[in-house]
């Protein structure tokens, strides 16, 4: 996911390093929302359940300053053959995310962080895909970020595993070699961090 004002920086940084290293980049930007701006990620992850290839088992939704360990991805992630939403989990209380949301709940909502990325599989996409279909695109609940977007769609529908994973961060950290993702990574940094987990730059 990523803005315009960010493709020769960040965006560029990214296709440089992992992302030349998977199946294929869905880039989520300004020709998928009614934005360009932080409140258009929900838009963005909207655009994504609607309209990516379901081809694939696994799909990572991440920010476009996101580091994805692609190696350590490929160990960690298979063998669901349920429909999963993976993450960072936080609970958002009843009152916030009904502040945010602008709608009521009957509890609190857990809800993956979306800067330390998410992922998820074909079968969570395809029930939301369908979901999306039975209410009418324009009807989506939609919060105010991406983050509780998918908490409340995954709210409504129960069939979707929550699992939270520790080692999708929302920080830079130093032992890198451990995490699946790192969130806040400079341009310059997706280079280093290439280097320091032993992939080949071009």
């Amino acid at each position: 996911m990523t803005c315009d004002k960010y493709l020769d920086t960040r965006y560029k940084s990214l296709m440089e390093t992992w992302g030349k290293r998977v199946e294929s980049i869905m880039t989520l930007g300004s020709n998928t929302a009614p934005t360009d701006d932080y409140f258009s990620c929900p838009y963005k992850y909207k655009y994504f359940i609607e309209n990516c290839d379901l081809q694939f088992d696994y799909f990572v939704l991440c920010d476009d300053d996101t580091y994805v360990n692609t190696r350590k991805f490929e160990s960690s992630f298979n063998g669901h053959n349920k429909p999963v939403i993976i993450g960072d989990y936080v609970e958002y209380k009843k009152d916030r995310i009904e502040s945010i949301a602008g709608f009521k709940f009957s509890g609190n909502i857990p809800s993956p962080r979306g800067g330390g990325g998410i992922v998820t599989n074909r079968q969570a996409v395809t029930i939301l895909r369908e979901y999306f279909k039975s209410i009418g695109s324009e009807n989506v609940p939609m919060s105010r970020n991406s983050d509780s977007s998918i908490g409340i769609w995954a709210h409504y529908n129960s069939s979707i595993s929550l699992e939270n994973n520790k080692f999708m961060k929302r920080r830079y950290l130093d032992d890198v070699e451990n995490y699946l993702t790192l969130h806040y990574v400079t341009p310059e940094n997706f280079y280093v961090l290439d280097k320091r987990l032993g992939y080949w730059i071009m």
